[in-house]
């Protein structure tokens, strides 16, 4: 069985360690696919503990949720992942229906670390 993030790794030793606490993500690809994969199984508090302070607005967090509730994901392209210091960026696919049209939204998230940690600061869709 592969991750619901796309990986060729049974989800226990994926993402879903780190939505469920057991791993840290390394890096902001590890971090993205968590969000994917919690934003897949409706897991959202995974999404609220890796949004940095300054990003986190409720109106978003609301949005996303009722989002992601209407809509059914069905997979994740990696374009590219980037690293400069404590700032990083993961340019991404995601292929989603809604009553059984298929769209595909196209987004650079920005990231930073805090301590060890990754989080989400924002993003541009393209």
């Amino acid at each position: 069985m592969s991750c619901y993030c796309g990986a060729k790794k049974n989800p226990y030793h994926c993402c879903l360690a780190f939505i469920e606490g057991k791993k840290v993500p390394l890096s902001v690809e590890e971090l993205m696919r968590a969000r994917y994969t919690a934003f897949h199984l409706k897991r959202f508090f995974f999404l609220r503990e890796t949004t940095a302070p300054e990003a986190a607005s409720e109106k978003e967090f609301a949005e996303n949720e009722k989002w992601a509730q209407q809509v059914e994901l069905n997979s994740l392209e990696i374009i590219d992942a980037k690293v400069k210091g404590d700032q990083g960026q993961v340019e991404f696919k995601i292929y989603f229906s809604d009553n059984k049209t298929v769209y595909c939204h196209h987004e650079i998230s920005q990231f930073r670390r805090i301590g060890e940690k990754w989080f989400y600061r924002g993003s541009k869709n393209l």
